[in-house]
């Protein structure tokens, strides 16, 4: 589908959940999960502001470039690209933040809404695209990295009715065995609830869930059993999902929701697991 000039798109929240447990005083405090956990903002050496959540114990994360835009040309052509708040601007129920991100003739406006209550930090996107790219396509992301590195031996998931803590009970070529490598995402509409949890040593959690998820989708979607990569503006089905990179745990949330490096050809089993990315995208 060719855009020729302007698209909203609008993303379902996305809720990062925190169990439990100070930001450095240059900080911008923009929130608390409890009386010692803070959701703060920081500037980086280029002038563009990043999340951090303080003093969570092992939950603790960072994500200086919390703005991600993954453009798909081919399956061998696909550019990511990330980048910090441009602009925020701190509220009552916690903050805003802007970002604009080009890529050959389309530029991306982002404006993030974040609200924190109690222990629970809601998201929710605005992608302004804009410009012309016929034949490419699009999704946006949000992710975050343990501030103290972890691996995948440190930390149980937990996906429902499908991941529960180690790999130990999983099979090999299911999505979270060990086939997958250290990633895996899952369609939020392959889950019973679009959940995605992480437990860490010292007792503390976090859950990505998506409050308000729409499964809205296309006949050739449901029907795909080759897993041929798709773009289409009627796919309203995100992912959740949690990958090793630099020796590092990165977790979060994309949409719409491509799915790898395990997915299914239709039937889970036996034969129906493919080692390869199902990538599904926006115009």
């Amino acid at each position: 589908m060719r855009i020729l000039f302007l698209l909203l798109i609008s993303v379902s929240s996305c809720m990062f959940v925190y169990a439990q447990s100070t930001a450095n005083s240059n900080d911008l405090i923009v929130g608390k999960i409890s009386e010692e956990t803070t959701v703060a903002l920081k500037k980086a050496n280029d002038g563009k502001w990043g999340i951090f959540i303080n003093e969570a114990g092992l939950s603790s994360v960072s994500q200086p470039k919390p703005v991600q835009i993954e453009v798909y040309k081919d399956s061998l052509n696909i550019t990511r690209i990330s980048s910090g708040y441009n602009q925020v601007s701190k509220n009552k129920t916690g903050f805003i933040g802007k970002a604009t991100i080009k890529s050959s003739s389309v530029s991306f406006e982002v404006s993030d809404s974040w609200v924190i209550k109690g222990d629970v930090a809601t998201l929710s996107r605005r992608v302004e695209v804009s410009g012309s790219n016929p034949g490419s396509g699009f999704l946006s992301a949000i992710t975050f990295n343990n501030q103290q590195k972890q691996s995948r031996k440190d930390v149980n998931y937990f996906a429902p009715g499908m991941i529960y803590g180690s790999t130990d009970n999983i099979t090999k070529v299911a999505i979270g065995g060990e086939q997958a490598g250290l990633i895996t995402w899952i369609r939020e509409d392959r889950l019973p609830a679009p959940l995605f949890g992480i437990q860490y040593k010292d007792g503390t959690s976090v859950s990505i869930l998506n409050s308000k998820p729409d499964g809205n989708t296309t006949k050739e979607d449901s029907r795909d059993l080759q897993v041929k990569d798709m773009i289409d503006e009627r796919f309203k089905f995100g992912s959740l999902g949690v990958q090793e990179k630099n020796d590092n745990i990165e977790y979060g949330y994309m949409w719409p929701g491509s799915e790898g490096a395990v997915t299914y050809r239709g039937k889970t089993y036996p034969g129906g697991q493919l080692n390869k990315w199902r990538r599904r995208y926006h115009p």
